[in-house]
């Protein structure tokens, strides 16, 4: 398996928990909507990321988004594009990273920071 392919079917979905989880309560609904928007609307993959970090800065700077979880979400751009050898990987990448990242903020799952600890506090208590 290669490091994109690994980083697909595993890491991608790690990074989209610890960081979706830190956000509920801390950052609105449409701000998350407005990253997923922005970066799915553009045609140009490398323009679209340029546009989605900036995008992010600004509301780091407006307290829309919370400094640690601004920087999460950049490192996290950061990561996913050194794994991505080609335009299209990085598009889907990227663009699989912020639906998980949405999934994970809307199942209202807190502060968890992997898929397994993601499934323990879904599961605890139950049966």
């Amino acid at each position: 398996m290669s490091g994109i392919e690994k980083f697909m079917k595993e890491d991608v979905f790690n990074l989209a928990i610890n960081t979706g989880s830190r956000m509920i309560d801390r950052v609105d609904k449409a701000t998350i909507s407005n990253i997923i928007s922005l970066f799915l609307g553009r045609g140009d993959v490398k323009e679209a990321l340029n546009e989605l970090v900036i995008y992010i800065a600004r509301q780091i700077g407006r307290r829309e988004i919370p400094r640690d979880v601004g920087k999460m979400l950049l490192l996290n751009l950061k990561e996913i594009k050194s794994k991505c050898e080609s335009e299209e990987q990085l598009r889907d990448a990227v663009s699989k990273y912020l639906v998980l990242l949405r999934w994970v903020y809307d199942s209202d799952v807190r502060g968890v920071s992997n898929i397994d600890a993601f499934i323990d506090r879904l599961t605890s208590g139950v049966g």
